[in-house]
């Protein structure tokens, strides 16, 4: 690592996590990741392999999983503001914004109720293989299904299904990456839960022999030999 590198991450060595970033004690990481500059990640866990560029914003009570990219200035969560207040500034929520004035630190606060109406949760789920495209935004409570993709500047307010491709604002199911069947063995294979190794061998490319592959080994893995079998795959 160079000297551009956090030294609080110089334990792992696989990770780029540059000094600019802004990353939470209370994160979670399952090291290799890669943090563009100017992000900040306040969220609660972070998978393997995942790459995270420039300028990049994830709040808390947000959990991403493994192999997951995020362009630049993209926003997961926030603070949503009380629209449905008199007034939508947080001068009077919270005292942190102005420290040094007295009479708003000498002022009742307001707590930031969350509206009667909205059923969702405050978390966000991401899995993995998801792609962000540049200036995505993601409001609380969405789940983002293994291997979405959301769109350059999309703004996503409702969950978005495995291997969907949205767009747009609101963001909206465009088509699907695979058709059905596809996604069904993609999911139940979970190439991304995999050792590396194995991975590392598979032909990404080709989605019908990465399956079959895939398929072949959980199968050899019920036999007897099967230590044996798969080693093969590595050679």
């Amino acid at each position: 690592m160079d000297d551009d590198v956090d030294p609080k991450f110089t334990a792992s060595a696989t990770s780029t996590i540059p000094k600019s970033v802004n990353i939470t004690s209370q994160t979670t990481i399952e090291h290799p990741i890669h943090v563009g500059p100017g992000c900040v990640v306040m969220a609660d866990s972070i998978g393997r392999y995942c790459f995270i560029n420039a300028n990049t914003c994830i709040f808390d009570s947000v959990t991403i999983g493994k192999f997951v990219t995020f362009a630049r200035n993209c926003q997961i969560g926030g603070v949503e503001h009380p629209i449905h207040y008199v007034s939508t500034s947080f001068f009077r929520i919270s005292k942190k914004w102005f420290p040094d004035d007295p009479v708003v630190q000498g002022a009742e606060t307001i707590p930031n109720k969350t509206p009667k109406n909205r059923k969702r949760s405050n978390k966000i789920v991401v899995g993995s293989d998801v792609w962000f495209g540049a200036s995505s935004l993601v409001l609380k409570g969405i789940t983002i299904g293994d291997g979405a993709v959301v769109g350059a500047g999309a703004v996503v307010t409702k969950d978005v299904p495995p291997y969907a491709i949205v767009a747009g604002n609101p963001a909206k199911i465009i088509r699907y990456r695979f058709d059905h069947q596809t996604i069904r063995d993609l999911l139940r294979l979970r190439w991304w839960d995999r050792d590396i190794d194995i991975i590392l061998k598979l032909p990404l490319d080709n989605v019908e022999k990465t399956i079959a592959l895939l398929s072949e080994i959980d199968a050899e893995k019920t036999k007897p030999t099967s230590i044996f079998s798969v080693k093969r795959w590595l050679s």
